[in-house]
């Protein structure tokens, strides 16, 4: 055999027209290429071991997927969902077969454990009054709401809390309160002057955290037929609705004339914000909201995450706001409508180029089927080396290594194979 000395020279085989009018080439075999999408819900309760874990999560028609649930802290694996049976083993494999979208559910695991407290309540002086306590429990589970009312006895009239209260909350009437420790509150009342025309003006609010009411002016008790003019403000996330009691209307403010004791309560209602999603174009994707509310309080922050369906990517979002942050967090300080923004995927394509040694060797040494100038991700293509008389085939190299003749390769790249004769 005589001596060659190996150069390595570039050949573009899609550019030789030799291999163009080849009727071999006509034949093409090519293999499906499946992506898996997955989802945690909700988000942050866990995550998922994908094995093999590959670019984009394509795989070949057939690949064995095996999906692994770990939950994060406080939170407990459910089950599977989605294009897989439902299933509540942590591990399960799937086969890939069509283009999947698996959801692992996760639960918040409950602590077995509330602590609970007691709430003391002392009126003062005795006999000026009672309070109601709603709901009215010998204990409560720590986290419980606990509306206190203070109801006057004839000739007293109620001033203040005292005692285990926030002080913003020790002139409210009825008043709500966490039970986060034992309590000690005292209702503090004062008795109307006796022999004198004097009555009380009780003002209340409900919810007790809605708001306030002014008095003009501002006293314990009154004269008969005094004017006294309230005015109800309502705290942020809140409106004021109008009088009950021994008032009626909306009227703000108002002016009353004492005609005997009187209670009067200023109702208020939270504000509540509806948050509105879509996406565009349709049925291009999905946007998870955390939390998912049909409205939110004032000043709730809420997560949007945009997940594209397959063959689509995120663009950004417009509406009331306009980025390309994916997830985003939003304020809900009015209603607001959002819309995902998706666009479609190009298929990414790959060249094979096929280089030969020595440099005498010929483009038409080496068939490729199929002969394309781009090939798809997981596309398979044969080469099959035939040298001319006189000449033998040794081996592949550059991307691949293998004596093998002829040869498979999986496109996951742009790949140079070398073809080595003597």
């Amino acid at each position: 055999m005589k001596k060659q000395y190996l150069l390595l020279i570039s050949f573009l085989l899609f550019a030789c027209p030799q291999q163009e009018k080849s009727p071999s080439d006509k034949t093409s075999t090519q293999t499906q290429v499946y992506s898996l999408n997955f989802i945690v819900n909700p988000l942050g309760s866990g995550s998922i071991k994908v094995t093999p874990e590959t670019p984009g999560y394509k795989y070949l028609a057939g690949t064995a997927v095996t999906l692994e649930a770990s939950p994060t802290s406080g939170w407990k694996f459910s089950y599977w969902s989605g294009d897989v049976a439902k299933d509540t083993s942590t591990v399960i494999v799937i086969i890939m077969n069509s283009d999947k979208t698996v959801i692992a559910n996760f639960t918040k695991i409950q602590s077995t454990y509330t602590p609970t407290y007691t709430l003391t309540i002392t009126i003062q002086p005795p006999d000026g009054g009672e309070v109601e306590k709603t709901p009215d429990l010998v204990s409560y589970q720590e986290g419980t709401s606990v509306t206190l009312q203070a109801i006057s006895a004839t000739g007293y009239v109620f001033v203040n809390w005292t005692g285990d209260i926030p002080t913003n909350l020790q002139n409210q009437n009825p008043v709500t309160i966490t039970m986060n420790s034992n309590k000690q509150i005292t209702a503090n009342f004062q008795e109307i002057p006796q022999g004198a025309t004097y009555y009380s003006l009780e003002i209340y609010i409900e919810p007790s955290d809605g708001g306030t009411v002014t008095k003009t002016p501002n006293k314990l008790y009154y004269e008969l037929n005094e004017e006294v003019t309230l005015k109800a403000s309502a705290y942020e996330g809140f409106s004021f609705d109008g009088w009950s009691g021994n008032l009626s209307g909306n009227q703000n403010p108002v002016v009353i004339k004492i005609t005997g004791n009187l209670r009067i309560t200023a109702n208020f209602s939270r504000s509540q914000y509806v948050l509105n999603t879509s996406v565009n174009p349709p049925n291009t994707g999905q946007v998870h909201k955390n939390p998912n509310y049909e409205w939110y309080y004032p000043q709730t922050e809420v997560e949007l995450r945009a997940v594209p369906l397959q063959g689509y990517r995120f663009v950004s979002w417009s509406g009331d706001i306009s980025v390309s942050t994916n997830p985003v967090i939003i304020v809900m300080d009015s209603d607001k409508n959002i819309t995902a923004n998706f666009e479609k995927i190009n298929q990414e394509q790959y060249t094979l180029i096929i280089q030969l040694s020595p440099n005498s060797a010929s483009p038409d040494w080496v068939e490729k089927k199929p002969y394309k100038p781009f090939y798809s991700y997981g596309e398979q293509v044969t080469l099959q080396a035939k040298p001319p008389s006189g000449w033998k085939f040794v081996g592949w190299g550059g991307d691949i290594n293998t004596t093998e003749n002829p040869v498979t390769i999986t496109i996951t790249k742009n790949t140079t194979v070398i073809a080595y004769f003597e």
